[in-house]
């Protein structure tokens, strides 16, 4: 067994690759601490920062902390507040991100595995 402290845990500011701006991520349990099965991250985005569509090869699950925002997919955009859980299917193009006037956190759990990145994001919640 393995006990993780979240505040022992340094954020890092990750950009690019799928996000339109600046995320920090904690990332509390993947192979550097010995889980071969999972990989969880606390994902903070300032507010109009998200990610593009893209689609992971195992199915993901996104518990909201803070914030507001919107977690979508090609057919519907849903207002993410703190307390709901997302259940994302392997293979389904989806996208989440901070509203342009809140920031947001969400943990993101899912198997470690290849993220596919689609097509940029053209709806009415799409942002620069």
């Amino acid at each position: 067994m393995k006990v993780v402290r979240i505040s022992d845990v340094p954020e890092q500011e990750v950009t690019g690759g799928i996000f339109t701006g600046a995320v920090r991520i904690r990332s509390l349990v993947n192979e550097a601490t010995g889980s071969k099965d999972l990989s969880i991250a606390i994902v903070h985005f300032p507010k109009g920062v998200r990610n593009v569509f893209h689609s992971h090869d195992g199915d993901q699950v996104l518990y909201i902390l803070e914030g507001k925002g919107i977690v979508a997919t090609e057919k519907e955009e849903i207002t993410a507040i703190p307390g709901m859980v997302f259940f994302i299917p392997a293979g389904e193009n989806h996208w989440h991100g901070a509203m342009d006037d809140s920031d947001f956190t969400h943990i993101s759990i899912l198997r470690p595995g290849k993220t596919e990145v689609k097509k940029e994001v053209r709806n009415s919640a799409s942002r620069k």
